[in-house]
């Protein structure tokens, strides 16, 4: 029986997961270009995430800060509601920081992110379905919604690692894929991590806020006291190219924009399986076609090859399969209280 206090969910968190969709879709293309315009090998990687974090700061510090005030918000912050909200945070500042690792050990950001978008996805839903089982168990679970997010991981994968792009040499190891599997576990347990940050808050109002607010701290914590101390005992050079920052700033603030939107998304009843699948497989093509509208194939468009727009479709597809065939989270349990006879207790 449905509880008659709940509104339908509608589909206000599909919009919210879509503007995930477009600020991370082109937050590889603005990190990838921030740490070129640091134009330092040796520290640029830091101080371009330095910059990320400092607009994390603006974003989802000050603003949230503010917004709370504003609004007249409580000050009761449960201590399970910051500590998800923190962790979460920390978990979103690792995976950015283990993408530019991936970039500064020569890993082509075609393939990073290739590897980033095809499997977060999958250790989500997994993380997610475990932590929040659906109605029925997970063996009521229907097949097309697992073939989606399959689809889509495969459709995210061929889209990015067969976009044009410029020539470059190989890498000479893969260190870069190790980096950029931390980055896949890190983001892919993310979005779960931020769902129980905002339930943990338990304030239907303004909890979203509020863990956005702990999300980011923990960048603040991470991306800018962290950095800054390891170039302060490195001895790095004080050179700070406006290009670089200001793509690095960009690129942060299009993450924090999109860290928001998820949480909105969850805050409009969108469940986190299902937000952050079709998050992963329509950021890549994001990423994708803004890449090749930034840096034009030098072959031109002719030259494309037929598996990045088969991947266009399958992620398409896939988003769809995971939208139409989302599981249904099992009913929270109600407590009802026993009925007083004659004003005696109960006796069990």
């Amino acid at each position: 029986m449905s509880n008659p206090k709940s509104p339908p969910a509608g589909n206000a968190w599909l919009t919210f997961a879509l503007l995930t969709v477009l600020s991370w879709g082109v937050y590889g293309v603005f990190l990838a270009t921030g740490i070129m315009q640091m134009a330092d090998p040796v520290n640029g990687l830091l101080k371009s995430f330095l910059f990320v974090g400092l607009a994390y700061f603006l974003v989802a510090v000050l603003a949230p800060l503010l917004l709370l005030v504003i609004r007249g918000a409580s000050w009761n912050y449960p201590p399970e509601g910051m500590a998800w909200s923190l962790i979460a945070g920390i978990a979103g500042a690792l995976g950015a920081f283990g993408v530019l690792l991936a970039f500064a050990a020569h890993g082509q950001p075609g393939a990073v992110m290739a590897i980033v978008f095809a499997g977060a996805p999958i250790v989500n839903a997994f993380v997610s379905l475990i932590q929040h089982p659906p109605a029925g168990g997970l063996g009521s679970i229907k097949p097309q919604f697992w073939a989606g997010i399959v689809i889509a991981a495969v459709g995210g994968c061929l889209v990015t690692l067969k976009k044009p792009a410029p020539s470059h040499g190989e890498a000479p190891d893969l260190t870069w894929l190790i980096y950029s599997l931390v980055t896949v576990l890190a983001w892919g347990v993310y979005g779960v991590l931020l769902h129980s940050g905002q339930m943990k808050m338990k304030d239907p109002t303004d909890g979203r806020y509020k863990a956005f607010l702990f999300v980011g701290l923990a960048y603040l914590l991470v991306a800018v006291a962290v950095p800054f101390l390891l170039l302060v005992i490195g001895g790095a050079n004080l050179k700070y190219p406006i290009g670089g920052m200001s793509w690095s700033l960009i690129a942060g603030v299009f993450g924090a924009v999109g860290a928001f939107c998820v949480l909105l998304a969850f805050g409009a009843r969108g469940i986190p399986s299902v937000v952050m699948a079709i998050v992963f497989a329509g950021a890549p093509v994001v990423n994708a076609i803004f890449s090749l509208i930034k840096r034009p194939p030098p072959q031109g468009w002719g030259s494309i090859s037929l598996l990045f727009w088969l991947g266009i479709l399958l992620a398409a597809l896939g988003g769809c399969l995971v939208t139409l065939f989302k599981p249904q989270q099992a009913p929270p349990v109600k407590t009802v209280p026993a009925p007083a006879t004659g004003g005696a207790l109960a006796a069990h």
